[in-house]
């Protein structure tokens, strides 16, 4: 558990699944019951992080590493730590990240090719030079069976989608087992029929707002 009296939540997961919408509503449902709350994203959340964001998913910046990538990361990640979450959990907040060092992992870590350790090591570092530990998370992910098409109505929006199946049948595999190793909710991706698209959303939701609740009980 964290050494703070704010809690530091994740909710990380595969691209397309609708994880920000996730958050936005598990912010609101907190807030509803009383709770102070800020939501962050990565990369992003800082001015640095913001520009960082935006040249890490620019599709023009296809030849870019996953080496790159990692160093990127980290540095929008050191910044959103230092300037928005270790002030937010000294006053007692719960933070809400959309995702979060797990990302890494399983996209330049493994997906990427980069292997574990590097990854791994620098996280670790980072989260002990501000005694940061994650107080709970969920990873958000679709069945292998469902990616290619869920890909496939989002490849407009940044480089990431528009890599190979291969690459994200393995950042799926990738989280299943960091969920496994980190005690993490996985919460399946459903897809809406046309029409009934809340209820998809709302279906996530539920055991989402079940597992965070539960958390802040104990």
């Amino acid at each position: 558990m964290s050494d703070y009296p704010g809690k530091y939540f994740v909710i990380d997961g595969a691209d397309g699944c609708g994880k920000t919408t996730q958050v936005n509503l598990l912010e609101d449902h907190l807030k509803d019951k009383g709770y102070d709350v800020i939501s962050i994203r990565e990369p992003g959340g800082t001015e640095i992080g913001e520009q960082i964001r935006e040249v890490l998913r620019n599709p023009s910046n296809s030849r870019m590493t996953p080496i790159t990538e990692f160093f990127l990361l980290s540095a929008a990640r050191s910044q959103l730590i230092h300037e928005v979450v270790i002030p937010a959990l000294k006053k007692g907040k719960i933070v809400l990240s959309d995702r979060c060092k797990f990302s890494t992992e399983a996209y330049q870590g493994e997906a990427g090719g980069m292997g574990l350790a590097p990854v791994k090591y620098t996280a670790d570092y980072l989260f002990s030079e501000y005694n940061l530990k994650i107080d709970g998370g969920v990873i958000v992910l679709p069945d292998d069976s469902e990616l290619e098409a869920l890909l496939e109505e989002e490849k407009h929006i940044d480089r990431y989608h528009q890599k190979a199946i291969e690459f994200h049948l393995k950042v799926n595999k990738a989280y299943r087992r960091i969920a496994k190793e980190n005690g993490l909710e996985i919460i399946r991706y459903i897809k809406g029929e046309k029409g009934k698209e809340i209820e998809a959303i709302m279906r996530m939701q539920q055991p989402m707002r079940a597992y965070f609740d539960s958390l802040l009980i104990n």
